[in-house]
């Protein structure tokens, strides 16, 4: 199973840091000084450089030494990410540009009228994404799990932002359920994560970078019973201080067959999504942000 716990990597005195060196130093310190935190990280966080290793070596066929870059690559490169956020967020910055690709996708969901299921990963700037496509003139709600939630609401409220995200937390009394539903019924986007889930809910087991691992069952599930339009979200870091958001081709699964068995909608909606992330994480395989057992090789450990 799974050792994923809810929570993401990232403390809350980590960002507060980071928010008072952003608007004292600028971006381009901050990026200076983040070259010592990963390195940090790299010694001395075994757990996340373990799992790290495991995908660069035997998922992406790395020797040890360029897996070893590649880690400290990867913790710097989400440090970034962290940094342009709170810059972003906070207006510490006008440095940060973007591009957009697939907006047809999702004004073609607007046009359909039943609201849509925007399925993203914790990959490249995910957490920037709802901002970039507010900019664009739209504006999703993210569900997360309450954990993540609070985490991101801490940092939030503790700096001067008057940028806040429109979150639906995930909670044991399935409330979100409800929102979720009045949401789509008001014709809103809804953004989900398709890459992560805790022990005791729903999976769906498929193959990802040459070897079968869990997804969770949710997001799938939801877009197929509720019969809502799906668009694949990513957003990637690409030079300086640029981001590109991608919209995928929007799928429906009742457009073309609307008897057509649930369960096989589900998993063709699941394996497209599967296939997309694989794409993108082969191309920018500093971007991939899961700091735990994820291929269940039996760590026993949580992103920290």
């Amino acid at each position: 199973m799974s050792s994923w716990k809810g929570k993401s990597r990232g403390g809350y005195l980590g960002h507060l840091f980071f928010i008072v060196v952003l608007k004292h130093l600028g971006l381009s310190f901050a990026y200076f000084f983040l070259r010592f935190v990963a390195a940090y990280f790299l010694l001395f966080s075994y757990n996340s450089v373990k799992s790290l290793l495991y995908f660069y070596r035997s998922r992406l066929g790395l020797g040890l030494f360029p897996a070893l870059i590649a880690v400290y690559n990867n913790f710097y490169t989400f440090g970034q990410i962290l940094l342009d956020k709170v810059a972003l967020f906070n207006g510490f910055s006008n440095r940060i540009g973007h591009i957009s690709e697939g907006n047809q996708h999702l004004n073609q969901i607007a046009e359909m009228g039943k609201g849509g299921i925007l399925i993203c990963a914790h990959f490249g700037g995910w957490e920037l994404s709802g901002q970039l496509m507010e900019e664009l003139g739209f504006k999703p709600k993210i569900l997360m799990l309450e954990a993540e939630h609070k985490k991101i609401k801490q940092v939030i409220d503790a700096s001067p932002s008057s940028k806040k995200l429109d979150i639906i937390p995930v909670k044991d009394d399935y409330t979100h359920i409800l929102r979720v539903a009045k949401s789509l019924k008001k014709k809103e986007l809804i953004a989900i994560h398709g890459d992560r889930f805790l022990q005791g809910t729903k999976t769906i087991r498929l193959p990802f970078l040459g070897e079968e691992t869990e997804f969770p069952l949710g997001p799938f599930a939801m877009a197929v019973q509720l019969k809502v339009p799906v668009s694949f979200i990513f957003t990637t870091k690409e030079k300086g201080f640029n981001y590109r958001c991608f919209a995928s081709p929007v799928h429906y699964p009742f457009e073309k067959d609307i008897q057509a068995d649930k369960q096989q909608q589900i998993g063709d909606l699941a394996v497209s999504y599967i296939n997309t992330l694989e794409e993108f994480v082969k191309k920018y395989p500093h971007q991939w942000f899961n700091f735990y057992d994820f291929w269940q090789k039996g760590e026993k450990h949580a992103p920290n």
